[in-house]
């Protein structure tokens, strides 16, 4: 007679199942406990205090990597935004688009660092290794400006920017680019630069008070042109 050796249950989970989808529930709105956002240390202590549920801290990990949960960096998102003049600007943008005698232009400046950061190495333990840092700062900004439309797209090197090399920016710009419709349209932020009386904008109709965040116009821009991000495509419904 041959002994049948059947899977064994195994110990019973701490984390009972009907449980499990509240805590998830729980994990994925914090604020219902007045937080922010969960630590595995946290949640654990929660539901050790809450729930009565005695498990180590390991279980909770475990239990947060089975739900599908990782760690992550949030996107930074303001919340002091007027949803009424977010709709009017999306809206605005749209019959912009539509219109076959403009083009969108979008402009903005950005910092490169060049100082490269001291990565992790292996080294002797209670030793300190070195490497040289004179305190000396590498940066580079780019100002640029995009046609979505076109593809086309210009930018130059300054080590710094404020009016005056906005200006610039936008001479060299006037000697570079050709602009194939009778409007074009420039999208720039609330920088102080950008509001200077004094500036010529050349073929450029500019459009400064713009009432969105980065992050929603980065939105703005998919939704409109159907464009992966990062990327500069055609709109799906080109008019050359």
């Amino acid at each position: 007679m041959e002994l049948i050796v059947r899977k064994r249950p195994g110990r019973p989970k701490k984390i009972k199942k009907e449980q499990a989808q509240e805590l998830v529930k729980l994990i994925e709105k914090p604020e219902q406990t007045g937080r922010t956002f969960w630590t595995a240390k946290a949640f654990h202590g929660y539901i050790t205090e809450a729930y009565q549920i005695e498990c180590s801290y390991k279980t909770v990990l475990r239990f947060f990597h089975e739900e599908g949960f990782a760690l992550k960096v949030p996107q930074p998102w303001p919340d002091r935004q007027n949803e009424e003049q977010r709709d009017e600007f999306r809206l605005k943008l749209k019959q912009l688009c539509e219109d076959t005698d403009v083009d969108i232009w979008y402009a903005d400046e950005s910092g490169f660092e060049g100082e490269s950061k001291p990565r992790r190495r292996w080294d002797k333990k209670g030793s300190k290794s070195r490497v040289v840092h004179n305190g000396d700062h590498i940066r580079m900004n780019l100002v640029g400006t995009v046609c979505p439309r076109m593809g086309e797209f210009f930018a130059i090197e300054a080590s710094n920017v404020d009016s005056d090399m906005f200006q610039l920016f936008l001479d060299e710009t006037n000697k570079c680019i050709t602009p194939q419709r009778k409007r074009n349209v420039i999208i720039v932020d609330n920088a102080t630069w950008h509001k200077k009386k004094s500036l010529n904008w050349h073929f450029f109709e500019p459009v400064s008070d713009v009432p969105l965040r980065k992050p929603y116009i980065c939105m703005i821009l998919k939704d409109i042109f159907k464009m992966p991000s990062g990327y500069i495509q055609y709109p799906s419904k080109s008019t050359a």
